[in-house]
């Protein structure tokens, strides 16, 4: 079975991957969608919030993002695993890669925050550092 990840942030590019990735061959390939929510370390966020309700506000934001890609995938016709990751999102994105044993990344090259968008994908760069699988970068 081929095994392909999808990092899934919300931004157009990443959902732009992810229909890449559906509009290839289906035949034995199965498709792993990743959110990744890095930690909030704001200190005047956890001063208002406990840990266990900033977690579920990251989960259900991930969620979100995670159910989008699942129902394009779906209406692909594809088979879709979910994952969230809690932590930095590159080396997040390695580490799933490797412990679902991942044969290729699929990702979008520009990412929901506006420092991405000013370089060549900062996420994708370092993942690329990270990892001895292909990365494809969709545009």
């Amino acid at each position: 079975m081929f095994r392909q990840l999808v990092p899934i942030d919300g931004s157009d590019s990443a959902y732009r991957a992810l229909r890449f990735v559906c509009a290839g061959p289906c035949d034995d390939t199965e498709i792993h969608v990743l959110n990744v929510q890095e930690p909030i370390v704001d200190w005047e966020v956890r001063r208002f919030m406990r840990d266990d309700e900033i977690e579920a506000m990251l989960r259900a934001k991930a969620e979100t993002f995670l159910a989008e890609a699942e129902a394009i995938a779906v209406a692909a016709g594809r088979r879709v695993v979910r994952h969230l990751y809690l932590g930095e999102t590159a080396h997040g994105i390695a580490e799933q890669a490797k412990a679902l044993a991942c044969d290729q990344i699929v990702m979008g090259s520009r990412g929901m925050s506006a420092l991405q968008g000013m370089l060549l994908g900062s996420i994708s760069s370092k993942v690329l550092h990270l990892v001895d699988i292909p990365v494809t970068l969709v545009k």
